[in-house]
């Protein structure tokens, strides 16, 4: 799902994305947060498990740039 396909399910509602981006956002928020907390403890595959996960959620809402980047923090 890309960003366009989001905008095209909305049928007119703009509540729809609305509530999928803020959600998104809260999501990642919460993942960074974690990611923070991690890297200073060098848990590889605690690291590796929330980058997967928010690589994922990036990709499906369009975030291209930050699930590349979080593909990579995934493949170290």
């Amino acid at each position: 799902v890309a960003l366009e396909t989001i905008i095209s399910l909305q049928n007119g509602d703009k509540q729809f994305s609305s509530t999928i981006f803020k959600d998104f956002c809260e999501y990642a928020s919460g993942n960074i947060n974690k990611l923070k907390e991690i890297v200073p403890e060098k848990n590889v595959q605690m690291l590796a498990s929330i980058s997967h996960q928010l690589k994922s959620s990036c990709a499906m809402i369009g975030a291209k740039k930050l699930a590349r980047f979080c593909a990579q923090l995934e493949a170290k």
